[in-house]
């Protein structure tokens, strides 16, 4: 049965999809970040905008015409006071009853004023309290905006904090293979020396004969094309214990050489007289 190496990176996988996972939720919060610039702040500011718009319009039109009226009221006021100041100066003898009365259009004149001015501090202080209103409600909707960029950043620093410092040392030791590969390479390495060596203590007493069974089972399957040669070279190998003798004839040399000379004349003398 093969080994499995599918979980020889593991660590490396794992930290990956940690990463991923961190990306996700990152993303996820990005989205948040804009979704809530669009329905926290853009929105509101839009909606806002047109109403203070229209409150504005007519909050000044209303200043402006009770500013008018009361305008009206002070200028009217110091006109009489002014008239009475005239008429005293051509009365010297009634110098008294014109002072009586120039007191009492001075008293109108300061209660005009007094109102004039209490009612332009008081649109002041309108005015500014509704514009502190309206950049405290744009400070606000940054507030909620800037709450989703906190969690957003809490969101990095749990998830790199805490991991980060694993996932580097994982990357540091991409060059070694995990304890459990290892010692199941060595587990196997280990095997196949034991079972090399025992082969080779157990093997090598009939190491010779295993070499000459082989051999002579190959010449039993080759020996109708290597049978000639193999005894050939026993031949000039191996020399013969008897050696050959030279056959002598028994026939006269000589004389059955003359007899064939004579045999092949006649032969020659046969042929010409049939030619002619």
């Amino acid at each position: 049965m093969r080994p499995r190496y599918e979980h020889y990176n593991e660590t490396e996988r794992s930290a990956l999809m940690q990463i991923v996972e961190v990306y996700k939720e990152i993303q996820a919060q990005e989205m948040n970040i804009l979704k809530a610039f669009y329905v926290d702040l853009l929105v509101p500011l839009e909606t806002n905008l047109e109403k203070d718009t229209k409150v504005v319009q007519s909050e000044q039109k209303k200043f402006l015409q009770q500013h008018k009226a009361r305008s009206e009221t002070y200028s009217k006021a110091a006109a009489n006071m002014k008239k009475y100041r005239k008429k005293g100066t051509k009365n010297g003898a009634k110098a008294g009853l014109a002072t009586d009365k120039e007191l009492k259009n001075m008293q109108i004149l300061e209660e005009e004023k007094t109102k004039l001015d209490r009612f332009c501090e008081q649109s002041l202080k309108n005015a500014m309290t509704q514009e502190r209103r309206r950049y405290g409600f744009v400070l606000e909707r940054h507030c909620s905006l800037a709450k989703h960029y906190l969690a957003l950043h809490n969101t990095g620093v749990s998830s790199y904090g805490k991991r980060l410092d694993e996932w580097q040392d994982v990357a540091r030791t991409r060059e070694y293979l995990p304890d459990a590969v290892e010692n199941m390479f060595a587990m196997k390495l280990r095997q196949l020396s034991i079972w090399q060596d025992d082969e080779n203590f157990a093997g090598e007493p009939h190491l010779l004969d295993d070499d000459r069974i082989s051999i002579s089972s190959q010449l039993r399957k080759t020996k109708s094309m290597d049978a000639s040669c193999l005894d050939l070279r026993s031949i000039n190998d191996v020399g013969s214990v008897k050696p050959l003798s030279r056959a002598k004839s028994e026939f006269n040399l000589n004389s059955s050489t003359n007899s064939l000379v004579q045999d092949r004349s006649q032969e020659k003398d046969i042929r010409k007289s049939r030619k002619l």
